[in-house]
């Protein structure tokens, strides 16, 4: 059974408490191996690792960055020599299709490359900015690592999410602590044996396992890290924020989502379902930039409703290494707690035209499985409508004018994203301006965009992570002196 440790100044090191627990197989509610788990010391100890590499030894914040790119695009070729293992534990460990695993593998590799031609660029090796001439002093704008930087991420893309923090901090010069989700922790674990089979500088990469409430809130909490990175829930990202603000860190937040797909009368019935169904059912709806809410004009809903069921009954479940296009939920507490919306939603008035309950076919019985379902008669007044699900399930709403579209599209607290399907250019327009998110999508859905993207309201707090955002891990300084 394989067992996995946290990574500090360079080894491989067991817990102080010597505690452990179990990685489930969540399609087969089987033990996959143990992970540490870490205590406040050892999160203490990877701090201070972290702050050594930084601020003492200085061996990759001062590394020329010719020979900084050389080690990291040697990473880069190992991830890419390894995706197709990298993608089956993937699989195993967080649930998703084996086909979505990959696809996330190769997001992360394009990233980490992006990433590092970012840092690369000849701007970032000059003073940016303007040089200033005035009152007889020269005022220079340079850019430099912001120093330790600590990764907390959940488990809805594990490999893609640590690619995400660690690639732009590290190209950046900074030393990272990541801690993946507990749930989760397989894929970062292989991303550090890369870090030390290319030799990266001891203590500039730091990799510890172990629960948010304790190991997460203790690296949030301390002074002797610069900025925080998470990416998770809102409420989890809250704590992390009020937890960070004590000491005035930098943080780098990308939260909840719970995003809405308005289909007026005359859209592409066929165009939006197929979006729709990418939108709610990819990674078994565990995907903040995802859509659940569907809100639909009220002269269509017959014909919307019965070509949605059709399609999404066509939708295979099973396990994810046999690429269905649903794999399992990853634990069986987040199943247990849909199951819960489910039943409060219909206690409520929704209606359930499909799924809402365990699938527990052949094989599927063993695991923690979902069918696709899709509620009707929605209100926002219900659990299920107002919160993040993360699971493969959609609610319907109504409306008759394009007001009341937007008004039920704006009605949450959450604004990461969101899809418009019509044939007027005008109405498309005037809807995407209106709807108070950080993503449009008009008659597409495409999650993996390559451009930086920022949440809105409770889903985002400062810079959201994307492939050229190093910027987002650089503090900027102005340097004077007389001429």
């Amino acid at each position: 059974m394989d067992r996995y440790q946290n990574y500090i100044n360079g080894k491989w090191v067991s817990g102080q408490d010597q505690i452990v627990h179990s990685i489930i197989n969540p399609a087969k509610n089987q033990v996959m191996g143990q992970a540490v788990i870490s205590s406040r010391q050892d999160a203490e100890t990877a701090i201070a690792a972290a702050n050594r590499s930084f601020y003492h030894a200085g061996s990759w914040r001062n590394m020329q960055i010719g020979k900084r790119v050389v080690l990291l695009q040697n990473v880069i070729r190992e991830i890419e020599e390894k995706k197709d293992h990298i993608a089956c534990f993937e699989a195993k460990n967080q649930g998703k299709p084996l086909q979505q695993a990959l696809s996330d593998v190769n997001a992360a590799i394009q990233l980490f490359r992006d990433a590092v031609i970012d840092a690369a660029a000849p701007a970032k090796k000059k003073p940016a900015g303007r040089n200033i001439f005035f009152n007889q002093v020269y005022t220079a704008r340079i850019s430099e690592p912001t120093g330790v930087c600590v990764g907390i991420a959940s488990w809805g893309t594990p490999f893609l999410t640590a690619v995400q923090m660690i690639a732009p901090a590290l190209a950046a010069g900074n030393s990272i602590i990541f801690k993946p989700s507990s749930l989760t922790p397989v894929t970062a674990v292989m991303l550090f044996e890369i870090f030390h089979k290319c030799k990266l500088p001891k203590g500039c990469v730091n990799l510890i396992l172990g629960p948010g409430e304790t190991v997460g809130r203790h690296l949030a909490q301390s002074p002797n890290v610069d900025l925080i990175a998470f990416a998770g829930s809102t409420a989890s990202g809250k704590s992390a924020a009020w937890s960070a603000i004590k000491n005035l860190k930098k943080t780098n937040m990308a939260l909840s989502g719970n995003s809405p797909a308005i289909v007026f009368e005359d859209a592409d019935l066929d165009c939006a379902i197929d979006c729709i169904c990418s939108g709610a059912f990819y990674n078994q709806g565990a995907n903040p930039w995802g859509l659940p809410r569907i809100l639909i004009q009220k002269s269509i809903h017959l014909p919307f409703i019965h070509a949605l069921i059709h399609r999404v009954s066509a939708l295979s479940i099973g396990d994810p290494m046999d690429n269905p296009d649903i794999g399992a939920i990853v634990s069986q507490p987040h199943m247990e707690y849909l199951l819960n919306n489910f039943q409060d939603a219909e206690k409520q008035g929704a209606v359930c035209l499909l799924g809402g309950e365990r699938y527990t076919f052949g094989e599927c019985s063993k695991g923690f499985f979902i069918r696709p379902t899709i509620f009707d008669k929605c209100t926002f007044d219900m659990k299920l409508v107002s919160e993040e699900s993360f699971g493969p399930v959609l609610t319907i709403q109504n409306f008759r004018t394009e007001k009341e579209a937007i008004k039920l599209a704006n009605d949450t607290d959450y604004g990461t994203s969101g899809a418009i399907f019509t044939k007027s250019e005008n109405l498309s327009l005037r809807a995407a301006e209106a709807i108070r998110a950080g993503a449009i999508w008009i008659n597409c859905y495409e999650p993996l965009q390559p451009a930086s993207v920022e949440g809105m309201k409770m889903s985002n707090h400062s810079i959201s992570f994307a492939s050229l955002n190093t910027d987002a891990y650089m503090a900027v300084k102005h340097i004077t002196k007389s001429r």
